[in-house]
Formats: structure tokens, C-alpha cells, sequence
């Protein structure tokens, strides 16, 4: 299909809440997907290494806030056979391929690669229903900042999450929407193919909701 280039990068930044550069450069060495929780349930998580995080610190990504996230990558694993990165794009086509969605089919200006993040770690610091008491900290840890950040620009950001959204994607309302992502992983081209970055379907601009 010819619309789907952005979808690795939007699930990344909207559903793990990595930044830009560390989203494009993870291979899949960094995925690993049977990574388990405190209770030996299998959850995957993403690794950042040191070296390419933006704070020069390892971090780890557990997704059991985002089942669906697992789901993605697991399948665009088996299609990729592990090779590549996992976003399947540059740092540049990133950009290019963004510009393209404000030029060509009217996007929102205001909207880049860090508000997918701002909005991963406002709905993980507000959404209780998915951490509880632990919010700030759990959402710290998978940003990669510290819990007083978390607690001075994220707390109580978003409004209005509903109380049995126990996955990002719930309260985000855009389950409907991973949930098509998965489907199509299998007869999507994903070879790191620079001409790919610039197709964009315009549907997946508007897919998480922004926060100032």
C-alpha cells in the first residue's frame, strides 16, 4: 500500500513516547518481545540504549500500558524478518514525510514528532486508570525523565480520561485505529525504501490527540 510510511513512527512517539531521534534509530535488537512483568506475564518492551537516548541514560519501555503497541511490532517484526529499523525511515524522511502531510493534505501546523510524545506522556501521567498512584514515576521512566517533570507538565494535563481505560490506546480513544495498523502489517512493503517516507495517508495525522 502506498499510504502507510508513517504509521511505524506514530505508533513509536504516540504509544511508546519516544523522541524522534530515538525512534528512528532503533533496530530491532532493541524490541524485545517477550519481555516480562512483575508478575512473569509476557508484555515486550523497548530497550533505548545510552548511546542513542537523549539523556545519555539506558532506558527500558515495558508496553503493558499498550497491548496493542506489542501487537504492531510483533507483527512488523515477522514482516520485516528483523531487519532494518523498526521505524523503517530516516530522521530527515521523518520530517519530510510530516511536512508533506501538513502541505499536501492539510494537517495541523502545530503539530511534529514532539507533540506525539507530549501527548503519550500526558495521558500515561493522567490517566490513573492505567498506573494508578504510581503515574508520575511509571510515566517518567518510559520518557526518560525525571518524575518532576512528569508531575510539573504532565500531571492532570488531560481531563476527562475514562476511568476503565486501562491501556494507552483507551484513553487516547484510538483503538480503532491500531487496531487497523495491525491488520495491515502484512502487506505492507517495509524496506527502508527513502521514497516510501513521503507517502503519507492523511487519516493517520489526526490519529492521537494533541496537547499544548
Amino acid at each position: 500500500p502506498k499510504y502507510d510510511a508513517l504509521t511505524p513512527m506514530l505508533m513509536l512517539t504516540t504509544l511508546a513516547g519516544l523522541r524522534k531521534k530515538e525512534a528512528v534509530q532503533l533496530t530491532w535488537e532493541h524490541y524485545r518481545k517477550d519481555a516480562l512483568d512483575a508478575s512473569a506475564n509476557k508484555v515486550g518492551e523497548i530497550f533505548v540504549p545510552a548511546h542513542i537516548a537523549k539523556t545519555k541514560r539506558a532506558r527500558k519501555i515495558p508496553l503493558d500500558h499498550s497491548p496493542a503497541l506489542r501487537r504492531y511490532l510483533n507483527k512488523r517484526l515477522m514482516a520485516t524478518g528483523g531487519e532494518g529499523t523498526i521505524a523503517g525511515i530516516t530522521y530527515d524522511q521523518a520530517g519530510k514525510a510530516l511536512r508533506r502531510v501538513r502541505e499536501v493534505y492539510g494537517g495541523p501546523r502545530e503539530v511534529d514528532w514532539q507533540t506525539m510524545r507530549v501527548t503519550a506522556s500526558s495521558y500515561l501521567t493522567s490517566a490513573k486508570s492505567i498506573f494508578g498512584a504510581s503515574a508520575h514515576a511509571q510515566s517518567a521512566s518510559r520518557l526518560g525523565h525525571s518524575w518532576k517533570v512528569a508531575e510539573k507538565h504532565y500531571a492532570a494535563a488531560i481531563a476527562g480520561i475514562a476511568g476503565d481505560a486501562t491501556t494507552l490506546e483507551a484513553a487516547l480513544q484510538i483503538e480503532e485505529h491500531v487496531t487497523r495498523a495491525c491488520d495491515s502489517v502484512a502487506a505492507l512493503p517495509f524496506a527502508d525504501d527513502p521514497r516510501a517516507a513521503v507517502d503519507i495517508d492523511p487519516s493517520t495525522s489526526s490519529s492521537s490527540r494533541s496537547v499544548g
